[in-house]
């Protein structure tokens, strides 16, 4: 029930009588009630949101910090394995999938890392970091050094966080004093070589000062030495080239020649040939025969201008006689004349065929002889109007000229009868 303040106003003309009071404090009292009741429901639903808010945080946060925990108690932000299957060799870059997908978001690479072959703790290997996914648990790293041989593989891996890999330092430092080692070794062993020989090289001073030579060449006692006394001496300076004489005693001038890569025309004066800069004025002979030689012909001594030619305009100031072509006898078919085959052209009709336009713009004029099987002559291609001359008839032995026109790809014809 819910009331409002209008319900308790005094009205001027109400009794202030029991009945009054009683009224109004019934009203009051149901009012109350309804407002335990709805702070009761309110409590209810107010516990009802927390228990609700507490558990999504419980789903929502639980397995973040199950992750933690697991990942922590392994030392997971810098340590974690991979079953990547690689050969490492130094200089090399490779990629590492972390093998617990747990461990991705939480793994924390250092730019330097130490890769350690599980099966083989000899074997391990120094990376400088490339790139890491968190999302695909993808490590991409260069190989700076590789111990345990000039590669290791392997497919099962601990990959830790180093700074710069004190391993590496070590293997260094006692690379190098192994070859510090060697070096002095090294030296020793010359210095005594050294003083063996200078020892050889007193002893034959000494030889030298003392006393005579025992022998030259195999001969003892008071020696003139010859130039054949010593073995080889003439054939090994007969081997030798003289400056002086400018290799005129070379014992095979033309492979001499091969070997310097030399062609026949190097043993002929240049006046053997014609030089570029002289035009072929040291032609010898005429140039008539020159010309000769060359299989030119009489137009070769005319200017261009003495010629008629393709896109140049000329006049002309005499006449030429004409061959006519022979296209031979139709008796069948289709016979296209050809420009090509000359402006005149002529043809027996010795049965039906069909005259064709021809393919490309000129003007030609075919001479028909019936003969003894003359048939009709078919058109076909032609642009003409109603008349064209006189008719065509297949009496044997009559004549026409048929006059072709093709201008502009348009193409006609004219008839005229010989008799």
């Amino acid at each position: 029930m819910s009331i409002s303040f209008r319900d308790l106003i005094v009205k001027t003309d109400e009794d202030m009588d029991l009945a009054f009071f009683n009224r109004r404090f019934q009203l009051i009292v149901a009012a109350i009630r309804e407002a335990e009741q709805m702070a009761s429901l309110y409590g209810t639903t107010a516990a009802q949101l927390v228990n609700l808010g507490l558990t999504q945080v419980n789903s929502v946060l639980g397995p973040i910090l199950t992750q933690l925990q697991a990942v922590a108690g392994g030392t997971g932000f810098l340590v974690a394995d991979s079953g990547t299957t690689a050969t490492l060799i130094a200089g090399d870059s490779q990629a590492f999938t972390l093998s617990d997908s747990a461990a991705w978001a939480i793994f924390m690479p250092t730019p330097f890392l130490t890769v350690l072959d599980k099966t083989n703790s000899a074997n391990y290997a120094s990376l400088q970091l490339n790139s890491y996914n968190k999302t695909t648990g993808v490590l991409d790293a260069n190989i700076l050094y590789v111990h345990g041989g000039s590669s290791i593989t392997s497919s099962s891996w601990t990959i830790a966080c180093s700074g710069a890999s004190l391993a590496v330092v070590e293997e260094a430092a006692a690379s190098a004093t192994a070859s510090a080692g060697e070096a002095a070794a090294s030296a020793g062993t010359a210095s005594s070589d050294l003083a063996t020989v200078m020892a050889q090289i007193a002893a034959l001073e000494l030889a030298i000062a003392s006393g005579p030579v025992a022998s030259v060449a195999g001969r003892t006692g008071i020696i003139t030495l010859s130039v054949s006394d010593v073995v080889g001496l003439i054939s090994a300076l007969g081997a030798k080239l003289t400056a002086s004489v400018n290799l005129a005693d070379l014992p095979d001038k033309g492979q001499a020649k091969v070997n310097l890569g030399l062609g026949s025309a190097a043993v002929h004066p240049a006046t053997d040939f014609l030089e570029t800069a002289n035009n072929l004025s040291e032609l010898e002979a005429s140039a008539a025969t020159v010309r000769s030689n060359l299989g030119l012909g009489s137009a070769a001594v005319h200017p261009a201008t003495d010629f008629l030619q393709p896109g140049t305009t000329a006049t002309i100031t005499v006449g030429y006689g004409l061959t006519p072509f022979s296209a031979g006898t139709k008796s069948s078919g289709t016979f296209t004349p050809a420009p090509a085959s000359g402006n005149y052209q002529y043809a027996t009709n010795n049965g039906a065929h069909t005259l064709a336009a021809p393919a490309s713009d000129c003007a030609i004029d075919i001479y028909y002889l019936n003969g003894s099987s003359a048939g009709a002559i078919t058109f076909s291609g032609f642009t003409v109007s109603s008349s064209v001359g006189d008719a065509l008839d297949t009496v044997n032995t009559h004549k026409f000229i048929i006059s072709i026109r093709r201008i502009n790809s348009i193409s006609t014809y004219a008839i005229k009868a010989l008799q």
